[in-house]
């Protein structure tokens, strides 16, 4: 359940807190979310998909919010905790892969899940905030999620580990909730 929340977390950021940048002169084609730039797509086909966006979210735009949210996902760990994580192209197909595993039930390791997704959610933390979630309860329950899988640790992916440990310390430290 707590992976599930932060991976949440992450997606409400994407969805909600990153900007849509306009067409303006100097800048005639702005880099735009995916899952923008699909529900414009269907809004020009269909109007009517105005009418139900948790459907439209869910069934159209998922995939595409999931690929921007990895990648947006990827740059917040590398900025917070200065991480390689390799070239933006290893970043572009590590998310392909694990949007075309989640299209087809295909399974997602330990790294998937947690890389950047949950990581990127744990630095979201304060800035998504679901209805009457207690955000240090949530980082408790995250870090017994974390224990639980400890038997999937090795040497491939214990630097995640060490993320997930380092970001939940500086969150459990801030004086803001």
């Amino acid at each position: 359940m707590a992976e599930a929340l932060y991976i949440t977390k992450i997606l409400v950021h994407v969805l909600c807190d990153v900007p849509i940048m306009p067409r303006t002169d100097a800048n005639p084609t702005p880099h735009r979310p995916r899952w923008y730039t699909e529900a414009a797509r269907l809004l020009f086909l269909d109007e009517r998909v105005k009418d139900h966006p948790a459907r439209v979210i869910s069934e159209k735009l998922y995939p595409h919010l999931m690929e921007d949210a990895i990648q947006h996902g990827f740059q917040m760990v590398v900025t917070v905790l200065n991480e390689d994580l390799g070239s933006p192209q290893e970043r572009v197909s590590y998310a392909q892969d694990v949007v075309s595993a989640l299209r087809t039930g295909g399974p997602l390791n330990f790294g998937q899940v947690y890389l950047p997704l949950i990581v990127a959610g744990i630095i979201a933390n304060t800035r998504v905030v679901m209805p009457r979630e207690n955000v240090r309860e949530s980082l408790f329950a995250l870090g017994k999620a974390k224990d639980h899988r400890r038997a999937e640790q090795n040497e491939d992916n214990a630097f995640i580990f060490k993320m997930i440990e380092e970001l939940t310390d500086r969150e459990m430290g801030m004086d803001n909730f």
